[in-house]
């Protein structure tokens, strides 16, 4: 049975955006953290926005996090958003314990004219 993926949509979705920030004036920002945390671990973001003509735009941030006992998790997210409105979202968690144990969860959306589609994993 096939099964259709919402991946190749996505990747068209930020590619357009990012060709379109490319292409004309664009505004950027973002940024990167690394820190001791409370747990007795460390932390690490990073982030980044862009926008671009037509109010084409995306954001993406990422981070870890550890506790010193050997758990972990790490985590994902993006928005992009083109001309007419159109706009998709992924976001993604893996924890890891400190027995070896994972999961690992995502979900996708995309909003356009020619209607949506929302998938988790």
């Amino acid at each position: 049975m096939k099964t259709w993926s919402p991946f190749p949509a996505l990747a068209l979705a930020a590619l357009t955006c990012l060709l379109s920030a490319a292409a004309c004036d664009a505004h950027a920002d973002g940024g990167r953290l690394l820190r001791s945390n409370a747990a007795g671990g460390s932390t690490a973001t990073a982030w980044v926005q862009r926008e671009g003509p037509r109010d084409a735009s995306v954001q993406r941030a990422r981070g870890v996090a550890t506790d010193g006992q050997g758990n972990a998790v790490a985590g994902a997210a993006g928005r992009w958003s083109g001309p007419g409105g159109a706009t998709a979202e992924r976001r993604a968690q893996v924890q890891r314990s400190a027995d070896g144990t994972a999961t690992a969860t995502s979900s996708r959306a995309l909003d356009g004219a020619r209607g949506s589609v929302q998938s988790d994993a």
